[in-house]
């Protein structure tokens, strides 16, 4: 018993601690040995991001589906919109094109068919969010553009040069197409693999990271902004804890953060430097493989995932979750509420101004046709903080 007290309080101050400033005393991940030191406590971070004067914002990821189920756009949760970004992203999925893709067989996909499909499916959300303006996601984590970062069934039978220029006429085709549908576009994004060099190593590459990353160059070009997702994937454990499996103690949980933030960097300044970096997180839950994966982030590894994109370089980060219950969003709810107070931390803000909905924040009334803006807004229970974890991290 006395031991376990023990440890529950070396946990406290080690979450304690957490909500401190974790600093940014770190070079880029292409001049620092890999076993140097992630963070360091520090009470004022310095960033990337922040000596290019941006501040760290908070972007919605909405999702534009076909059915009502996938159709959500958490247009209840209660915002401060000085942390958001005030126009929306929506987030198209590669695999929503329907017959003119064909995720498992890309080498015999018609690029005229796609186009027009894109371009259809545009013009759909489009009028679905009223013609207004918005950011555009498109997820092509499935297949990638680089040849080394594909699974071995797109690219089967396949040559490097073959596959790498089919993958661009693809995604040529799919941002064609959207732009098309949906002129109002402001920026144009990619939710994409990108290969890092822990990447590198588990696929057994003897390559460089940057080189095959530019492979993607005349696609990523023409693009506003990049993003990768940052699920954490493992358990955040306190250092005076051992690790058990898929666990970590903070300097290893957040270097996946980094590699994938300073990666999505390296593309962006060998492209001239124009695109933004945008980190993809999951609202709630550890991500979507794993041991943990139905399992709620702790307040700590929500917080420090905020702050290792921050450090990392990162000019925001995008967070979605789709919502079906009220269950669901009461938890996404608490989540938002916990990045929010981080990130005004990081952007200096003792006070962001005041709450609204998202639905008044961009003006909509309806979540999907025949259902109203408010279909959660009723509820008689008090938000659900996410789950605690025990000192041995389950």
């Amino acid at each position: 018993m006395n031991q376990l007290i023990r440890s529950g309080l070396a946990l406290a101050i080690f979450l304690a601690a957490l909500g401190c400033s974790i600093a940014a005393v770190r070079t880029s991940g292409s001049d620092r040995p890999r076993d140097q030191a992630s963070p360091t406590v520090a009470q004022t971070p310095t960033a990337r991001s922040a000596s290019r004067g941006r501040p760290m914002f908070l972007g919605h990821l909405s999702i534009k589906g076909a059915s009502a189920d996938n159709r959500n756009l958490m247009t209840s949760i209660v915002v401060h919109p000085r942390l958001w970004e005030p126009t929306p992203y929506v987030l198209f999925e590669e695999t929503a094109f329907g017959d003119a893709y064909d995720h498992s067989t890309p080498m015999s996909i018609n690029i005229r068919a796609l186009r027009d499909e894109a371009r259809r499916d545009a013009e759909v959300a489009s009028g679905f969010w009223g013609a207004r303006r918005a950011n555009v996601m498109v997820n092509i984590e499935g297949w990638p553009i680089q040849y080394d970062a594909a699974w071995d069934k797109p690219r089967a039978g396949a040559s490097r040069a073959a596959y790498n220029a089919k993958a661009i006429a693809v995604h040529t085709a799919i941002q064609d197409g959207i732009e098309q549908g949906w002129p109002e576009i402001d920026r144009f994004g990619w939710w994409a693999r990108v290969l890092t060099p822990r990447g590198v190593e588990l696929r057994d590459l003897d390559l460089d990271v940057d080189r095959l990353n530019l492979e993607s160059a005349p696609v990523m070009r023409r693009a506003s902004y990049f993003a990768s997702h940052i699920y954490p994937f493992r358990r955040l454990v306190a250092d005076d804890v051992k690790p058990g499996v898929d666990q970590a103690h903070a300097r290893d949980w957040v270097q996946p953060v980094h590699d994938a933030v300073e990666a999505m960097m390296h593309l962006r300044d060998a492209l001239g430097g124009r695109q933004l970096v945008l980190p993809c997180m999951y609202g709630t839950r550890m991500g979507w493989r794993g041991r943990y994966k139905e399992q709620l982030l702790t307040e700590a590894e929500r917080r420090l995932l905020i702050r290792a994109s921050f450090e990392a370089g990162a000019d925001g980060i995008l967070v979605w979750q789709p919502i079906r219950s009220e269950r669901e969003r009461d938890e996404f709810q608490v989540a938002i509420t916990q990045i929010e107070s981080e990130l005004a931390r990081i952007n200096g803000l003792s006070d962001p101004g005041p709450t609204m909905t998202l639905g008044e924040l961009w003006g909509i009334t309806n979540d999907w046709p025949g259902r109203a803006m408010g279909w959660m807004t009723k509820t008689d229970r008090k938000p659900s903080a996410p789950a605690p974890v025990s000192p041995d991290g389950r």
